[in-house]
């Protein structure tokens, strides 16, 4: 049996008030926006991550714990769907962030790793 939106979603937290904005845009086809609307869903137990494509954002949750890590403003046009700015928690207790660019390329390549399955 796949764990996914049913199992996961109740268990994940909002981003709290604790964050910074960096500068980050990204632009997604129609057919990406429906593989990231369809989402990243851990299903063993070395899956850290949970990343879905919302109405309004676009969200990268740690799955142990439900914390919101990295959420992105989702606007949608006929062209498909621009995420941007970045917004990263910067709660010490819910994420230990290194650096803007590291946070980018975590990012990236949570994106790439939806975009695949």
């Amino acid at each position: 049996m796949r764990l996914g939106r049913d199992h996961w979603l109740p268990k994940m937290k909002p981003l709290g008030g604790s964050r910074i904005e960096l500068a980050f845009q990204r632009v997604f086809t129609p057919s990406e926006a429906e593989r990231l609307r369809a989402g990243l869903w851990p299903q063993v137990m070395e899956d850290k991550w949970v990343v879905l494509l919302g109405d309004s954002s676009l969200d990268l949750w740690r799955s142990w714990t439900g914390h919101c890590i990295f959420s992105l403003a989702a606007q949608t046009s006929d062209s498909g769907v621009t995420v941007g700015p970045l917004l990263v928690n910067t709660d010490t207790t819910q994420y230990h962030r290194q650096n803007d660019s590291d946070d980018i390329r975590i990012v990236e390549s949570l994106i790439g790793r939806t975009l695949r399955v």
